[in-house]
């Protein structure tokens, strides 16, 4: 089984987002439903020269080929061999930060210009491989108190994007990860999230108890926003 792991914060290894990651990975590699050996690559997409799509759909007239050359090349042979696919990513203006839209949008040469009525209305552009299924995984974290209002533009893009086949798993308040004096509260979190990765279904995805588990909030808020409005709290990142 493939796992591509593409992680998309600038602060590559202290991404909170990432331990997040790393935490669900620690279960995956546990998991009794994922029986099949696990190859693991993760990529820190700012390591990348990544150019944008420049819209030229140069990949729709030659068999999926991208005009540009750069590490996107391989980067989506491997997106097309992984099995599971984790995105990772901080929050940014209410939407995928431009690292990752960049990597996103690149994944045009999978598709052709023919379109196909989508089950649930609208239109989809057809695949041009026979790909395997795969499942999206999605993990984030934000310095809001809560999803409310944050997150609910990324969550109908996911929706549209991959309506069948992908998770997400989101943390606000994630600016207590660099509190040591939270460390206690991060850890139990990360260990909710290391129990959700060993439960993780192929076929399914997160169970709802995983869900519910991670949905919770870490810290209530009133105590949240007067740390996080303190005058000095920001100078530590």
């Amino acid at each position: 089984m493939n796992i591509l792991v593409l992680n998309s914060s600038g602060k590559k290894e202290r991404s909170r987002s990432f331990k997040v990651a790393k935490a669900f990975i620690e279960g995956l590699k546990e998991n009794k439903y994922l029986k099949e050996e696990k190859n693991i690559y993760e990529v820190h997409l700012f390591d990348k020269n990544i150019n944008s799509c420049i819209g030229c759909y140069n990949c729709w007239k030659n068999d999926g080929k991208c005009i540009q050359h750069d590490d996107m090349d391989d980067l989506l042979f491997r997106y097309l061999e992984a099995d599971i696919v984790i995105w990772i990513f901080p929050l940014t203006f209410y939407g995928f930060p431009s690292k990752m839209r960049c990597a996103i949008e690149r994944l045009l040469p999978i598709f052709t210009a023919k379109m196909a009525p989508r089950e649930d209305g609208g239109y989809i552009h057809l695949n041009r491989y026979e790909t395997k299924r795969k499942r999206e995984i999605f993990i984030s974290t934000c310095g809001f108190p809560s999803e409310i209002n944050n997150y609910e533009g990324v969550k109908k893009v996911i929706k549209i994007m991959h309506p069948n086949n992908s998770d997400y798993i989101f943390c606000s308040e994630g600016s207590i990860f660099e509190v040591d004096k939270f460390s206690n509260i991060i850890n139990r979190y990360l260990k909710k999230v290391t129990i959700a990765g060993r439960e993780f279904s192929f076929e399914n995805g997160l169970d709802n108890k995983s869900k519910k588990r991670l949905s919770e909030q870490l810290l209530p808020e009133d105590l949240y926003m007067a740390k996080s409005n303190s005058d000095d709290y920001w100078l530590n990142f």
